[in-house]
């Protein structure tokens, strides 16, 4: 069977301490890792509104991991591992000042895919005219449409 080659990114998590990220996104993140099938360099970028210590979001996340993974798939190695991929930002999507914080935090050099784990309603709000930042690195970006939730984002 032949190796699968898995590329490097950032992987940025909208409204990453709702339901559906603690159940669901952040255990099929940790599958990936445990499996082997994430690139060592890939970051996961977890973006809420909620304010607060990020290390205390950061928490929850790891308690919920803990909640909702079997115990027999749960290896502390690939906690360890996973959790060092993570990083919390407070954000709304929905500021485009918010948005220079976030691209401080991504290497202009990886795709950063963009998946929003939030309200149908407030997507389709935004989506249509939502657009990043300036990229840190000439000449910009570009926006490539996945779903109505999910969108790719790659330097020119």
């Amino acid at each position: 069977m032949p190796a699968i080659s898995v590329e490097a990114t950032t992987f940025a998590l909208f409204g990453a301490l709702g339901d559906l990220a603690l159940r669901k996104l952040f255990p099929a993140l940790y599958q990936l890792d445990r499996a082997g099938l994430l690139n060592g360099a890939t970051r996961l970028l977890a973006l809420s509104r909620d304010d607060g210590e990020p290390e205390a979001h950061l928490t929850r996340i790891d308690e919920a991991l803990r909640r909702y993974v079997p115990p027999h798939e749960l290896d502390e190695r690939v906690l360890d591992r996973f959790r060092s991929r993570l990083q919390y930002l407070t954000m709304d999507f929905r500021r485009g000042e918010d948005y220079q914080a976030l691209a401080e935090r991504v290497d202009p050099g990886l795709p950063l895919i963009a998946y929003f784990a939030t309200p149908a309603q407030s997507t389709a709000t935004s989506a249509g005219t939502w657009r990043p930042p300036a990229s840190p690195s000439e000449p910009g970006w570009r926006w490539r449409s996945r779903s109505a939730t999910t969108w790719r984002l790659r330097a020119w």
